[in-house]
């Protein structure tokens, strides 16, 4: 049964077809928003697009697949999963329990779970919410299935990262915790208190979560490296992901929850204040609430946001108080480099802002086509740099990607730097001494030695992840670099990604440096490259990849021979180096 619309969602929508036909809302700047979202479906950009101005939807947009396989188009109604948006709804949960008496921000989390190992009784409430109780990332394991006693017990018996109330440190545990303890002072099972507490009084008729998804409601099929990667239902039941990252909505239901909760049917208004305010400093330029970032970038408006990012779906809204303005983007498209769903989202309405305020994008988006199937089969392929190096076109939902394995290879599709050229060498052979040694090979040689600092920073994890990989994947027969690139929206900081070669499958691998320090060691799953664009085709014949996170766009050269036939690529145009098309 589905839930009566509230007056003001009502509202809300009934203004957006009006809106939409431009009326209080310049018709051109709405024009050029469409045109924008057009030419970045054609790189392969797939979801939803939601602009509201001063309560008034002025642009609900739909690009691109919900499911590429079957030929099914994105719609208003298609659900998306959130992922850590979930964060707001859990924080709405908790303030909501605080409003009723239930709880207090100050409680300990002895006052609601059992069993609380000493280093851990210290941890508040407000801990959780602002991501502030030294708690790792994540001490459940995307495998995990237990049940939430057994989940919450796997989670306090983890070790801490620091001492609780020092310093942030993003944390989906924490935020499972908080979904433990609204299910202990409500009474209720998390999902039906939220929907309860947050969702009906929005009248978020679409919105549900991943464990429990209404059968009879569109649901968008994520796309991760090309390749779809199934419907957001949760693999593995349990409560992994619950609070943290479990909800699915769509971009209009996200409208009229950020509506509702303005108008103070969700909260009071001075819970929502609460919740909104700037509270703990992330290190990153912005500063976190509860359940919220909030970010005043230089002189411009200050912006309230959250977002998530989970295999394959990207969601992201963005609000701006002082100009009445909401950006709502669910997608369900990894198109943008490794790591770019979170950042290239934000770029995007950004992007859109400033369209509609009149101002100049940071990229011109050509007029371009996603290459039809005959063209996508002709183009897609290994081309070889020499030495190993090599670029690969694939094909992927909506379009097509261009993606480089090898350091020479991602040089060639990143901007021309002899700087940054040089401290990619340096850092492909940093790690490559680094992988070495903590796979037993031959360090004699100079060139071979690992950096002691990095050797004691990320040694010893690596050591044990091998270890522990052997068990499932056989002995390690070696590893592979496929090369360094600098992190855009982090000046200093870059990346080198390999892979770890096992005898039964490979464990991929990412170094993160900071100043040129060794800061970040992980393992797991995820892009294989160091590079990963979105290519559309220009009128030309020719391609053009896009780099949305340097804000750049690549140009492809295309060689064929007199009758036709692709012979080989030049990334950076006819001048850029080449690659030769692999056969078969």
């Amino acid at each position: 049964m589905r839930i009566a619309l509230s007056c003001l969602a009502c509202v809300i929508i009934a203004t957006s077809a009006a809106a939409a036909r431009g009326e209080g809302v310049d018709r051109a700047r709405l024009a050029a928003a469409r045109t924008y979202l057009d030419r970045l479906a054609a790189f392969g950009f797939s979801g939803q697009v939601l602009i509201a101005e001063h309560g008034r939807i002025v642009l609900d947009e739909s690009r691109g697949l919900a499911d590429a396989a079957r030929g099914v188009r994105v719609t208003s109604r298609t659900r998306f999963p959130v992922a850590s948006l979930s964060k707001s709804f859990t924080a709405l949960a908790i303030l909501a329990l605080e409003s009723d008496g239930r709880l207090a921000l100050a409680d300990t989390l002895g006052r609601f779970l059992a069993d609380v190992p000493p280093d851990k009784r210290s941890i508040t409430i407000e801990h959780l919410l602002t991501h502030t109780a030294g708690l790792r990332r994540d001490a459940l394991r995307a495998s995990d299935s237990l049940g939430r006693d057994e989940a919450v017990r796997r989670i306090l018996q983890s070790s801490l990262r620091e001492t609780p109330g020092l310093h942030f440190a993003y944390s989906n545990s924490g935020y499972e915790l908080l979904a433990a303890i609204v299910e202990r002072a409500s009474g209720e099972s998390y999902d039906r208190f939220v929907r309860r507490r947050v969702f009906a009084p929005a009248g978020m008729v679409e919105s549900g979560f991943v464990d429990a998804p209404d059968p009879s409601a569109p649901l968008a099929r994520g796309n991760r490296d090309g390749a779809p990667n199934g419907l957001p239902v949760d693999p593995q039941p349990g409560w992994k992901s619950t609070g943290s990252g479990s909800a699915v909505s769509t971009a209009e239901d996200l409208a009229r929850w950020h509506a509702a909760l303005l108008a103070g049917r969700i909260v009071p208004a001075a819970a929502r204040e609460r919740a909104m305010a700037p509270r703990v400093d992330t290190g990153e330029g912005t500063r976190y609430g509860y359940g919220w970032f909030v970010a005043s970038p230089g002189t411009d408006s200050t912006m309230i946001f959250h977002g998530g990012d989970t295999d394959g779906f990207h969601s992201e809204l963005n609000w701006f108080p002082g100009e009445q303005r909401l950006i709502v983007i669910l997608t369900n498209q990894d198109v943008y480099d490794i790591d770019g769903g979170a950042v290239a989202k934000r770029m995007i309405a950004r992007d859109l802002r400033r369209i509609l305020l009149g101002r100049p994008t940071g990229i011109a988006l050509p007029a371009v086509a996603a290459p039809g199937p005959r063209a996508a089969a002709a183009l897609a392929g290994h081309y070889d740099m020499g030495d190993g190096e090599r670029l690969e076109l694939s094909r992927a939902p909506g379009g097509m990607r261009i993606r480089a394995s090898g350091s020479r290879a991602a040089e060639a599709l990143l901007p021309e730097s002899d700087t940054l050229a040089a401290t990619q060498r340096s850092f492909d052979r940093r790690t490559r001494a680094l992988l070495l040694a903590v796979s037993g090979g031959d360090t004699t040689a100079a060139q071979s030695r690992p950096d002691p600092a990095e050797m004691g920073f990320g040694g010893s994890f690596l050591a044990s992840e091998i270890a522990a990989n052997r068990a499932a994947n056989g002995p390690l027969t070696g590893f592979a670099l496929l090369g360094t690139a600098p992190i855009p929206w982090d000046p200093g900081a870059w990346r080198t990604y390999g892979l770890l070669r096992f005898e039964r499958g490979d464990l991929d691998l990412y170094l993160g440096r900071a100043g040129g320090a060794l800061n970040d060691v992980s393992t797991g799953t995820g892009f294989r490259s160091a590079v990963n664009l979105p290519v559309a085709a220009l009128p030309t014949g020719d391609l053009v990849a896009l780099d949305l996170l340097r804000q750049r766009l690549v140009p492809i050269a295309i060689e064929r021979d007199a009758h036709g036939a692709i012979l080989a690529i030049r990334p950076g145009g006819a001048s850029g180096p080449r690659a030769v098309r692999v056969p078969g």
